[in-house]
């Protein structure tokens, strides 16, 4: 499809030639926005994650190009993300946790917005 493109822009460790193309394809992917409720956390043992960078030009001229994060956890399932607060708080807690020897989980949870009545956004925690 020459209309979508899709590259790694940075990962948090070295992939191979076979992780790169199953990590660019997220059609078995978990959209991590879409699972999540303010009542249904979702917890992810993570073992590396990855940005890509997309480009859509079936999308509104303003929207064609965009970021997501994809996670994949220990067992090998794949989970995404856009969501700023919960990739921003996600890499902080990975990055300090991936250097320790213990085993960690994160869980990904929705909270009400202080700005904005009735929206919710995605942020994770250290379990």
């Amino acid at each position: 499809m020459t209309n979508y493109t899709t590259s790694i822009t940075e990962s948090s460790k070295e992939l191979s030639v076979r992780e790169k193309i199953k990590l660019k394809d997220l059609t078995s992917a978990i959209a991590i926005d879409k699972v999540v409720e303010p009542e249904k956390p979702l917890v992810i043992a993570p073992d590396f994650y990855a940005y890509l960078s997309i480009h859509n030009e079936k999308l509104p001229e303003n929207e064609q190009d965009y970021k997501t994060m994809v996670i994949v956890d220990k067992s090998g399932t794949k989970y995404y993300t856009g969501s700023d607060s919960a990739i921003s708080s996600f890499v902080d807690i990975f990055d300090e946790m991936i250097d320790t020897a213990e085993p960690f989980e994160i869980e990904f949870y929705k909270r009400e917005s202080k700005n904005y009545s009735g929206k919710h956004f995605i942020t994770c925690s250290l379990v």
